[in-house]
């Protein structure tokens, strides 16, 4: 499950005491959030501090995010508690009560429950879920400081909140952290081309083919190995190397790096004893953007710095 986190981009909205702002502290308990979520299982995105919100939807939406999550902290009248915002409709969402009900439960004062907004920017302009939640009031003292204080309890309850949703354990912090599966998918074809995906944390992941996803979105992909009856030549693209030279490969020949913690940015393929009209495409997995275009004969990019996740293969 794929969530954005959209933190308060408002520097000109100062706490009553600390001498910080909105922006630094929302940012500060989304990082927290981050941490406890990836922890989790979850794949998160998190937008810079300061980023445009109207920037952010635009990532998210680009993105494919299932949750769309901005986080706020609250200023005005006399309350000091978790007021949650989503659409109309929307108040029912089972993200939208267990996030809530996560961070009310966090917080020490009485609480505002879940408001209705269709004319907040991201909340009317997201094409998914949008869980808002403003986390306590910033402009009272004692308020203020308890947000400072908090902002790592107020990011492990927002994981919390959706672990509960998605009838899951809750991993706290100095738990062992959930490493996503990789999902495969269904062959486009059975010509016979297999291929496997090296990603940290991991390692090795099981062999798939015919344009099977191999690799898992989140974690860095680092290598790869081809099987095949064709004649292979390959190259690989590498952070802080270049690109690689392989020559002719067999099954056992590692594209890529294993243990170095290095991106895969790039590779290229050379395929000998294709069929008539039939084509070698590769199509890559860009790690915060999502997938590229099939491209024939290689995929990724070049002195960009841009890693991947995973990659897909086949033969058509």
């Amino acid at each position: 499950m794929k969530i954005y986190l959209s933190p308060s981009a408002q520097p000109h909205n100062a706490y009553a005491v600390g001498n910080t702002t909105e922006q630094v502290q929302c940012n500060r308990i989304a990082e927290a959030a981050k941490v406890a979520l990836e922890r989790n299982g979850y794949i998160v995105k998190k937008a810079p501090e300061g980023q445009s919100y109207v920037k952010n939807v635009a990532e998210s939406n680009a993105w494919g995010a299932d949750i769309h999550m901005p986080i706020h902290t609250n200023a005005g009248g006399n309350k000091k508690g978790t007021l949650g915002l989503c659409y109309r409709g929307c108040v029912n969402n089972k993200y939208m009560q267990a996030v809530y009900k996560a961070v009310a439960e966090c917080t020490p004062w009485p609480d505002m429950g879940i408001g209705v907004r269709s004319d907040l920017y991201e909340i009317n302009k997201t094409n998914m879920m949008c869980v808002y939640i403003e986390c306590a009031f910033h402009d009272k003292a004692d308020s203020a400081q308890w947000i400072i204080n908090n902002v790592a309890a107020l990011g492990e309850a927002i994981a919390k909140g959706f672990c509960a949703a998605d009838g899951k354990k809750y991993i706290p912090a100095g738990g062992t952290k959930v490493i996503p599966k990789q999902v495969s998918g269904n062959p486009i074809n059975n010509f016979g081309l297999q291929y496997q995906a090296h990603c940290q944390s991991v390692g090795w992941l099981g062999w798939v083919h015919d344009g099977q996803v191999a690799g898992i979105e989140g974690q860095r992909l680092e290598a790869v190995r081809i099987n095949s009856l064709l004649k292979i030549k390959a190259k690989a693209h590498m952070q802080g190397i270049g690109t690689v030279d392989y020559g002719y490969i067999t099954k056992n020949t590692v594209i890529g790096s294993t243990n170095e913690k290095r991106r895969f940015e790039a590779l290229m393929l050379e395929a000998e004893g294709l069929p008539n009209g039939r084509k070698l495409y590769v199509q890559m997995y860009f790690a915060g953007k999502g997938w590229g275009s099939k491209c024939e004969n290689y995929g990724g990019s070049f002195g960009m710095g841009q890693g991947t996740n995973a990659l897909r293969m086949w033969v058509e």
